[in-house]
């Protein structure tokens, strides 16, 4: 654990899943549990299965766009809730610059079927916080193969954002290569366009860009990958329906 806090204070990212968010306490993240309740020895205690158990359900959360971990999110998702941990900040959160990027906003939002629903109320899903030049993210999700693609929003956001700097796009003489990557959109040939695309753009990028214009599965398979990883290709494609056909042909003789 002290190599992980070592990692993410030198600007690295950490991205917590599931169980692995316990991590948050040994970080010294203001994240605690949120399903508990008040004993009788008036300390806090995980809720008991009779009270709350909600296994393989979908819940509706809200979700922060303004967050740079929520970056291409629309303002509600689905997600897969399995016994998944529910968070609750601490009152010392925004002075540790710990913030919730997905909410469970209330009984409307649980599709769950289960007992104790209505202990969802107001916890966080998803939260990040800054640890030293680093960034700690958690969401309770479980990632899945065939889950939906705002997941993988997510987890690529978490990833990136440790390394991220703030960009004053409104200001030529603060950011002027930020601004001149942001602003340029055009180009002399063919030639510069794709070398362009090459060194600027990857796969991701692209997707994402894609599905929010509506193109969706405009990736190739898998099975289909480059000799080299240093190899890219960018250029214009040209698809066509291609069909087999059989029958006797037409034989002429002179």
């Amino acid at each position: 654990m002290p190599q992980i806090r070592k990692f993410v204070e030198s600007g690295g990212s950490v991205v917590t899943i599931g169980s692995s968010t316990s991590m948050a306490e040994t970080l010294g993240i203001p994240v605690t549990n949120y399903m508990t309740e008040d004993g009788s020895d008036r300390k806090e205690h995980p809720l008991p299965q009779d009270k709350f158990y909600v296994p393989g359900s979908l819940l509706r959360i809200a979700v922060d766009t303004t967050n740079p971990l929520a970056y291409g999110m629309p303002d509600k998702v689905d997600v897969f809730f399995d016994s998944s941990p529910v968070f609750k900040l601490g009152p010392d959160a925004a002075l540790k610059h710990t913030s919730a990027v997905g909410c469970l906003p209330g009984r409307k939002c649980s599709t769950a079927l289960g007992v104790g629903q209505q202990y969802l109320d107001g916890g966080t899903a998803i939260a990040e916080a800054s640890v030293g030049e680093g960034k700690w993210s958690c969401w309770v999700p479980k990632l899945l193969s065939g889950a939906a693609a705002w997941n993988f929003k997510f987890l690529f956001n978490g990833l990136y954002l440790g390394s991220a700097e703030n960009a004053d796009l409104n200001s030529r003489a603060a950011a002027p290569d930020t601004l001149q990557a942001v602003t340029e959109t055009t180009w002399k040939d063919d030639e510069e366009l794709f070398s362009s695309m090459r060194e600027r753009l990857f796969t991701a990028a692209v997707g994402d860009v894609l599905d929010t214009m509506g193109f969706l599965h405009q990736f190739l398979p898998p099975g289909i990958a480059p000799l080299r990883q240093d190899m890219v290709v960018a250029g214009r494609a040209m698809p066509v329906l291609e069909a087999d056909c059989f029958g006797r042909g037409d034989r002429r003789s002179d």
